[in-house]
């Protein structure tokens, strides 16, 4: 399993639990600090700006010690979460991407270089690629994307977004089934 994480990037969403859309990244730095110590020894306690746990016993951890976490983001100080504290990243490509070298080798490529600049083994950040279909477009639309993806880049995951492809789980599965064929 792998926590793949963003801070979005639509005001309305932020607006809508009335949060300011301005805390974004101090909210998923609280996040990211809450999971070390959650993943950490118990008894757990954490006071940060936006969360807080009283010391308490934790019996519900991943065996493995903690999850990988995936992060998204573009800004210069969301590339710099990723290289510093992430274990992945995550691109975003589309049928209508182009240059996957412009939005999914070079953007890793960087990470792990700044990875390393900070301190850490490049291969410290992985990626997994999302793609995302657009209204009106096909499971094999998404299925050619991947295989662009598997022939251009070095990214070996990914996953494909159902938003726009399936309206319910008879649909979705079919599309799954569709693409899984395909490549």
């Amino acid at each position: 399993m792998l926590l793949g994480l963003g801070t979005g990037w639509a005001p309305e969403e932020y607006a809508a639990v009335g949060v300011p859309m301005s805390e974004r990244g101090a909210r998923l730095d609280d996040a990211l600090d809450l999971f070390d110590a959650w993943w950490g020894t118990d008894p757990v306690a954490f006071d940060g700006r936006f969360a807080t746990v009283a010391p308490s016993h934790v019996h519900a951890r991943p065996t493995s010690g903690r999850v990988p976490v995936y992060l998204a983001g573009w800004a210069p100080r969301a590339r710099r979460r990723i290289a510093e504290r992430a274990d992945g990243f995550l691109p975003v490509a589309g049928t209508a991407t182009t240059d996957l070298d412009a939005a999914v080798s070079t953007p890793w490529s960087q990470l792990r270089e700044a990875a390393v600049a900070a301190g850490r083994a490049a291969d410290a950040v992985g990626a997994v690629l999302r793609v995302n279909p657009q209204p009106g477009e096909t499971a094999a639309d998404a299925a050619a994307v991947l295989r662009r993806v598997a022939a251009d880049t070095d990214v070996e995951h990914a996953f494909v977004d159902l938003m726009y492809l399936a309206g319910d789980t008879t649909t979705a599965l079919a599309a799954v089934e569709e693409i899984l064929a395909a490549v």
